[in-house]
């Protein structure tokens, strides 16, 4: 992947209801060519989204671009704040990385996918039996 198209923003407690599920497609995205982004200067591979709760009770999601493949994990993640200071706070949610362009969308655009799936299946093989 040279560069990718991801969502990029934050909401703590719902105060950004644009980035909380259930998410707005038409969120507008940023590109991430030669962007200074949280880490520095590259060409972000893959789309990151993590969605918990702090340690002090705050709900937060995050969404970003990245330049690794941090797989997908749920449990304690320790998040970094601010590389200069190297400032982490751990957070105890989902974390999943993607490498397609708006793919750090809300879940609930899976879920929608998979009810439609669930659905047409059964009818398909109702029709080919008759």
């Amino acid at each position: 992947v040279f560069s990718i198209d991801c969502y990029e923003c934050t909401s703590v407690n719902g105060d950004n209801r644009l980035c909380d599920d259930k998410f707005r497609r038409d969120l507008t995205t940023a590109m991430f060519i030669s962007r200074k982004c949280d880490f520095g200067y590259f060409k972000g591979t893959h789309c990151i989204k993590l969605k918990g709760r702090r340690a002090d009770g705050t709900d937060i999601t995050i969404r970003q671009c990245g330049d690794y493949d941090w797989g997908r994990h749920c449990g304690d993640i320790k998040y970094m704040i601010d590389q200069a200071t190297e400032t982490t706070e751990n957070i105890d949610g989902c974390l999943e990385a993607c490498d397609t362009d708006g793919c750090n969308r809300a879940s609930s655009h899976d879920q929608f996918s998979r009810i439609l799936t669930a659905i047409f299946i059964p009818c398909v093989l109702i029709w080919i039996q008759h």
